[in-house]
């Protein structure tokens, strides 16, 4: 009589074998050498043996892959925010060099005139202004202009159409406000209202 190898610790399965489950093993069939206990196979758990010792503990608190996916979200937050700063400082100082020429033309251009310094202010003025008035003229205008106090300027706006650059420069003195036109003329921006 021969005997039959001993089959330990079988398992039986049940619905998975009827549902045509490929996976499922047939019924009587022994766990695999190596499977540690409390593997899950084809919805079955292998309990150890009245004797040994089960499954260690799971771990409390957050795994590896949780770590490492909050680290990684933490880096793109971080340079994202970097990234916007930059950007927004960036945008910023090209507005204010755009926009600085303007400025102190008009800026220049008021102060002179106020000062008394009408020549200065004379030179400040593009072209076409200083071919339709002399110094002479714009000097009497000014000294006749009764002192407006001190202004400041409200807003910039800067246009470019065809290499021909324009600026209009909003002063606003304590009881009225002006718009000043400016242009660049080669490398200088000039007054030109």
């Amino acid at each position: 009589m021969v005997d039959k190898p001993a089959t330990r610790y079988a398992a039986t399965f049940g619905p998975s074998e009827r549902s045509g489950d490929p996976t499922a093993r047939p019924r009587g069939a022994a766990r695999s050498p190596g499977v540690a206990w409390g593997f899950y196979a084809a919805r079955v758990t292998y309990y150890p043996p009245p004797g040994m010792p089960g499954p260690p503990p799971k771990k409390s608190g957050m795994g590896q892959t949780a770590k490492t996916l909050i680290i990684v979200g933490a880096i793109v937050a971080l340079l994202c925010c970097g990234g916007a700063v930059g950007g927004g400082f960036w945008l910023f100082r090209t507005v204010q060099d755009a926009t600085s020429g303007p400025r102190d033309a008009v800026t220049g251009y008021l102060d002179d005139a106020n000062a008394g310094n009408y020549p200065a202010a004379y030179d400040r003025l593009c072209g076409a202004v200083r071919n339709r008035v002399t110094e002479e003229q714009f000097a009497r205008e000014w000294a006749a202009e009764p002192d407006k106090g001190s202004y400041r300027i409200t807003n910039t706006s800067v246009r470019t159409s065809n290499g021909n650059s324009r600026a209009e420069v909003h002063v606003s003195w304590d009881s009225e406000a002006e718009v000043f036109q400016v242009v660049q003329e080669g490398d200088q921006w000039r007054v030109c209202s």
